[in-house]
């Protein structure tokens, strides 16, 4: 008897719109229920649960209506943290993988350590950064959540960078000695050129890579798209969640994409043949 006025309800509370009830008490003018008494389940389970979904499915697109301004403040933010902690990365693993290079045995401590890293939980780590860097007043923001990501990015470049400046066929580098090379200009005119699609590989991997982990900066207070996850989880808002599944996703493929294209724009042109 009361669902009539629970739906009525959901039409005029803001809060109803985007919240778990509308999944059971539809307002009668946006789920498009026509009929004057509201508790009308279809009587099959599928075609109840198809109901259910084309309901979240319009409250998922009300949701990015009305929070659009929300969602773009939290997305540039996501891209913030990616584009502080990426660079971090880079600069600090391929130096280290090029060092290593041509030291097999650091070489596995090295790979080691990064390798202990990256198995560590990612909500572990950002509690660890935050207990780290609170001494200093920096256990909240974004210290932590940037240092966290650029320890999950290490392993991926650091060893790409190591395998690719190693896997330069032998023949090669014979040559190139013969040319009166020495070994900086070896490195830096051979090897590194013929080793830029596998580290470019360990990059785009970071960043995708990053882009996931980074969801949990928003328990630190750095903010970004895991906002709209975490909040939907502790509200039951089921269109919140899905908004910010769906952004993540979308940033993922998006960014992953952009890599691919950069890495094969910055291959050589004679090894760019078949990774077009």
């Amino acid at each position: 008897m009361f669902t009539p006025v629970l739906s009525a309800l959901s039409c005029f509370m803001p809060q109803s719109v985007f919240g778990l009830d509308t999944l059971f008490y539809p307002c009668p003018f946006k789920a498009g229920v026509r009929s004057g008494y509201i508790d009308s389940r279809p009587e099959n389970p599928q075609d109840h649960l198809a109901a259910k979904e084309a309901i979240l499915i319009e409250n998922l697109m009300l949701f990015l209506k009305y929070y659009n301004e929300r969602i773009l403040l939290e997305f540039l933010q996501h891209l913030k943290i990616i584009g502080v902690s990426i660079p971090i990365s880079i600069l600090v693993s391929v130096p280290i993988g090029i060092y290593i290079s041509s030291r097999p045995r650091i070489a596995k401590i090295v790979i080691y350590i990064a390798g202990i890293l990256m198995t560590i939980p990612s909500l572990a780590l950002f509690g660890i950064m935050v207990v780290s860097f609170a001494p200093w007043g920096l256990g909240l923001g974004m210290v932590p959540a940037v240092t966290a990501i650029t320890i999950y990015s290490l392993l991926p470049i650091t060893r790409n960078t190591y395998t690719a400046l190693n896997s330069v066929p032998a023949g090669v580098l014979e040559a190139a000695k013969g040319m009166g090379f020495s070994k900086r200009q070896t490195l830096w005119k051979i090897r590194i050129p013929l080793s830029i699609p596998v580290i470019m590989a360990g990059v785009r991997t970071s960043v995708v890579l990053g882009v996931s982990v980074a969801t949990f900066a928003t328990l630190v207070g750095a903010g970004g798209l895991g906002y709209f996850i975490f909040s939907g989880i502790s509200r039951s808002n089921f269109a919140m969640v899905l908004a910010g599944a769906v952004l993540v996703s979308a940033l993922g493929i998006g960014v992953n994409w952009f890599f691919m294209q950069l890495e094969i724009w910055l291959t050589p042109r004679g090894l760019r043949v078949g990774r077009k």
